[in-house]
């Protein structure tokens, strides 16, 4: 029988590094963090820990352009990427909010900007 060659891990805890210091091969070991609703969130993070191969980053960034995603190659931290930035643009909005800003313009100024939704988003959930 084939040993598997992936598996999955629906949230990373422990820490991408410590899934693959418990591996046989922890060069092959990587993180891959798709965001919701997948089908329309084009950002996907990257995990390498510290013996995450080259061709391992290589081979996953390929396969997240494959299938139509914006790879960011991110550390093995907390929160990643887009989570250490989650919280000081929702306190950014919050701040706005309470200086009389309406909900609905902040939400459309961000979404001009880029950001795929509003930070209403996330706390009238």
């Amino acid at each position: 029988m084939r040993r598997p060659h992936h598996f999955r891990v629906q949230y990373f805890f422990p820490a991408i590094g410590d899934i693959a210091a418990n591996a046989a091969r922890p060069e092959l070991v990587i993180g891959l963090h798709f965001f919701s609703p997948v089908e329309k969130m084009p950002l996907v993070e990257v995990i390498p820990h510290a013996s995450t191969s080259t061709q391992t980053i290589a081979t996953t960034v390929k396969l997240a352009k494959k299938q139509g995603k914006t790879p960011i190659v991110v550390s093995d931290k907390a929160g990643f990427y887009v989570n250490r930035i989650l919280a000081p643009y929702i306190n950014e909005a919050i701040r706005m909010l309470t200086e009389g800003e309406r909900v609905e313009h902040i939400d459309a100024a961000l979404v001009k900007f880029g950001f795929p939704v509003g930070p209403s988003n996330f706390w009238m959930r």
